[in-house]
């Protein structure tokens, strides 16, 4: 079970570096040795001051990144490589606006969205103009799911460190996976897990509580079923059991607002042609060989 799988696609790079450097001169030290001795607290008003001078909202200086060791490439690449355990089976979830709390509202021009890409993942001038240009053009009329430059920038964020994530996963083991999209408004990221772990008390108003109970219950029911080893079925009253995600790529979504509810089949939105240009790592400037080479290299690392 994997509910907004969050891999922000960073290859080895300048990111990586800079962020130990910071760290570094935050916790008034020079090598890996001398963090390695230095008290707790001392690492950790480190941690907290790095953390809060982050200059990029929504950015985080710590993370999961491809080391050529503990994650070998991208998870996007190694999947779609085939290199993964197959016998695992998975649901995977995905919420509607994942990006939008980690997307920065100052960010209005397509010059700002390129200098955030090369900030966010390290992507190069070329990489980042082709996603700007290409994968998601200034066309506000809905037709590619955004409607002014927020919703833009929002769907970017959510597509590259979510939703694409889980299309990645379900499509690599369609034959034992299964998908659902939490589409209950506005959708944002987290906003599922007081469904997850419903426990009665309902809010109809308050979009950060569990405003449907049926809607719970169906999410609840989905997750239990699998877990016990069977496809995930429900007993709700007009709500789906998730179809295998098989060659239909299909997922179940959970759709409302304000107390209402409905549960549906759909195709699911993340099988399209930008997660399988992410999915490619292109825009990444390190290879797989670079990365290893890199880490063989560092001189600061034991």
């Amino acid at each position: 079970m994997s509910q907004s799988p969050g891999f922000s696609p960073i290859r080895w790079n300048n990111f990586t570096n800079t962020a130990y450097e910071g760290f570094l001169d935050y916790a008034n030290a020079t090598s890996l040795k001398q963090l390695q001795s230095l008290p707790m607290e001392t690492l950790m008003l480190a941690n907290a001051q790095q953390n809060f001078y982050v200059p990029q909202v929504g950015g985080y200086v710590y993370g999961p990144v491809v080391d050529g060791s503990f994650v070998p490439d991208l998870p996007g690449v190694l999947l779609a490589n085939g290199n993964f355990d197959k016998n695992v089976h998975i649901v995977a979830g995905q919420n509607r606006r994942e990006g939008y709390l980690f997307t920065n509202p100052a960010v209005r021009t397509d010059e700002e969205i390129i200098q955030t890409l090369m900030g966010a993942v390290g992507a190069p001038i070329r990489s980042a103009e082709y996603v700007v240009n290409v994968l998601y053009p200034p066309n506000y009329n809905g037709s590619l799911g955004y409607t002014n430059w927020y919703e833009r920038i929002a769907t970017i964020t959510s597509e590259f460190a979510f939703i694409c994530n889980a299309y990645y996963m379900t499509s690599a083991t369609s034959q034992q996976s299964y998908g659902y999209l939490f589409n209950y408004f506005p959708g944002f990221h987290g906003q599922d897990i007081p469904y997850t772990f419903f426990d009665g008390l309902v809010n109809a108003t308050n979009p950060q509580a569990v405003q449907n109970a049926n809607a719970a219950f169906t999410l609840q029911d989905w997750i239990t079923s699998f877990t016990l080893g069977r496809s995930p079925d429900t007993h709700v009253s007009g709500s789906p059991n998730l179809p295998l995600y098989d060659g239909a790529q299909q997922i179940g979504s959970i759709n409302g607002a304000q107390g209402q509810f409905q549960a549906a089949i759909v195709k699911d939105p993340a099988a399209n042609p930008r997660c399988a240009w992410w999915q490619q790592g292109l825009f990444a400037p390190d290879t797989a060989a670079q990365i290893a080479d890199a880490v063989k290299d560092c001189k600061d690392c034991d």
